[in-house]
């Protein structure tokens, strides 16, 4: 989602919108100075459907900005959200958030929505007239720079990673975010360092007892005072996970548990004719996400989306055009369509 390309103009839009905004409307446009992850304009009249689907995973503050032109007697705009299969009216932002768009005025938020995969701009107008909107999403909150902040938000997408802001602090008991002991990770100490000394003990005989010293040459050399007997019989120390096969060292005590580990790696890529009707991608589990091309000697655009996705609610793809880091399990939850036959769409995974 790379939009700075669009700021430079955008910029100057906003400040036309702003121009154009009452001064009660003003207060609420705190944001506009801040820079975008992503910046969008669209121009909608009663005749408009919902707006392109866009990818929007990560980003959870929003401002939307209007200013109707002619004849506008209502409007309404609604944000909404989709995991990949369908879309929730208003899911990110109802309407009756943003308020009525038949003047111009704005709406952002303070707290931060819930994470979703895809979003939609959906207009209701009422008039001969159109209405310019401009769309600007971040990832933290542009309003709260230099205060404290922190949020953890679980992904949408199954890939396990979190999203973790936390500005001049984070809130809890633990004030300045340090991990407990636990969780801390290992201090690495440079193998060149002649002299550094660190004494480990523990509060009772039962446990290890051990002094590390930093000794002269490249490795560090541990001395252990004391260790607990083991007990009388056979013992199995520790679990080792190589990925070749270790023979197991003869004698009473069976030391390392091995468990072979291979990982092909295959890329896994494959193309697709693109008709008039939308069409899911082929049926492939995929443990990365997704990567899609339309083909530089493709004659029309490619639309991108979930099941039901049309040329007007689409994500278009140009011929040349990209679109990377797709985060759906199986390649079926896309579909693809075009205006006419003849051009086609190219996948690839690993």
């Amino acid at each position: 989602m790379k939009t700075n390309r669009y700021l430079a103009p955008l910029g100057v839009l906003v400040f036309l919108l702003l121009s154009l905004v009452p001064s009660e409307g003003q207060q609420q446009l705190s944001y506009v100075s801040a820079p975008a992850q992503l910046a969008l304009s669209y121009t909608f009249s009663a005749s408009s459907v919902p707006g392109s689907a866009i990818p929007v995973n990560g980003l959870r503050y929003w401002q939307i900005l209007f200013v109707p032109s002619g004849s506008v007697s209502t409007c309404a705009l609604s944000f909404d959200s989709s995991t990949g299969s369908g879309f929730s009216t208003g899911g990110i932002i109802p309407s009756a958030t943003v308020g009525s768009c038949a003047s111009a005025g704005g709406y952002n938020n303070t707290s931060p929505t819930a994470p979703t995969l895809l979003g939609q701009l959906t207009p209701t107008i009422t008039g001969t007239g159109t209405v310019t909107v401009v769309l600007l999403g971040y990832v933290n909150n542009p309003g709260a720079a230099g205060s404290s902040a922190a949020s953890i938000t679980s992904p949408v997408d199954g890939s396990g990673y979190v999203e973790v802001n936390c500005k001049t602090g984070c809130t809890g008991g633990n004030a300045n975010g340090q991990a407990t002991m636990a969780n801390s990770s290992p201090v690495v100490i440079a193998s060149n360092q002649s002299a550094v000394a660190v004494t480990a003990a523990q509060s009772t005989a039962a446990n290890l007892n051990a002094t590390v010293v930093q000794a002269t040459g490249s490795n560090l050399h541990t001395a252990v005072d004391s260790l607990p007997a083991l007990p009388a019989g056979s013992n199995a120390i520790g679990s080792v996970t190589v990925t070749s096969t270790v023979a197991t060292p003869a004698g009473t005590n069976a030391i390392g548990s091995v468990n072979p580990t291979l990982s092909s790696g295959a890329v896994i890529a494959g193309q697709q004719s693109v008709t008039a009707s939308a069409a899911a991608l082929p049926s492939t589990a995929l443990t990365r996400p997704a990567c899609l091309l339309a083909p530089v000697t493709n004659g029309t655009t490619v639309y991108i989306g979930p099941s039901g996705v049309t040329t007007s609610t689409g994500f278009p793809l140009a011929a040349g055009g990209s679109l990377c880091g797709l985060p759906v399990s199986n390649l079926n939850q896309l579909y693809v369509i075009a205006s006419t036959t003849g051009s086609s769409v190219a996948w690839s995974a690993q």
